[in-house]
């Protein structure tokens, strides 16, 4: 997703974990890496782009999104930066939460985020589900950037899991 479709068809996001840092031990599930060149609309100040792992795949509230079972308190993962300094928001939820289209019955009950200033050693995060309420998850994790520059911006996300 993203501001327009030269920004979010360049970016490249990869599981092959021979590109990406070194897993730190007991790392679960894949590891990315994300990379993508921003390109600004022309007369804009800044472009933003951005990745959701939804279920199932490009649900954007038109199907009931992934049973799970209440507990769950907190997401949890790492991150790192290949440059440093990469300012990326953290998401769960949050896909149809507003409605506006009869056409998708199906959303999200919450939505929770954090944003991470990243650096080039992996680092832990977690966004709180403290009081959220879920059943039906379309959105079980995204990433968004917003930026004004246009150097190009790699990251990693590794060890993401629902505790």
């Amino acid at each position: 997703m993203g501001d327009a479709p030269t920004d979010f068809n360049a970016i490249k996001m990869s599981a092959d974990a021979t590109q990406c840092l070194t897993r730190q031990p007991g790392a679960v599930g894949s590891c990315y890496t994300i990379n993508w060149t921003p390109t600004p609309i022309s007369g804009s100040k800044s472009a933003w782009v951005g990745v959701y792992w939804q279920y199932p795949s490009n649900n954007w509230g038109a199907k009931p999104g992934k049973t799970v079972n209440p507990g769950a308190t907190k997401v949890t993962f790492t991150a790192a930066g290949a440059a440093g300094g990469e300012q990326v928001e953290f998401l769960v939820g949050g896909v149809n939460v507003s409605g506006g289209n009869a056409a998708l019955t199906n959303a999200d009950t919450f939505t929770s985020n954090t944003t991470a200033t990243l650096t080039q050693a992996w680092a832990p995060y977690e966004i709180s589900l403290s009081g959220d309420s879920y059943e039906s998850v379309i959105g079980g994790f995204a990433w968004t950037i917003t930026t004004s520059s246009t150097t190009p911006v790699t990251f990693y996300i590794d060890n993401i899991e629902w505790e």
